[in-house]
């Protein structure tokens, strides 16, 4: 997992990858990750349940549209199982 993320994240900042963190995913089956070079810093999802992720960017589609403060969507995969948010910090 940690090659693909690894080059996502240099294809998307343009930027190599410096650390990679796995973060608690809550309840559900989905990975989330903490990535991180000098400049940049993203939260990347890994989630097979495509209803679940097409719901979560949804919603926050939905929720930007009326100014609520989400992260930002930076990046969708084309299977939609793996998705790159703006990182909000701890």
């Amino acid at each position: 997992m940690e090659i693909i993320l690894e080059e996502i994240f240099k294809k998307v900042f343009k930027e190599n990858l410096d650390k990679f963190y796995k973060l608690k995913g809550g309840v559900s089956d989905r990975q989330v990750y903490r990535l991180i070079s000098t400049n940049k810093s993203c939260i990347c999802i890994y989630n097979e349940k495509l209803k679940e992720n097409d719901a979560f960017i949804s919603f926050t589609n939905a929720f930007r549209k009326i100014n609520l403060k989400v992260p930002e969507i930076i990046y969708i995969n084309d299977d939609l199982k793996i998705y790159m948010l703006e990182d909000l910090g701890d």
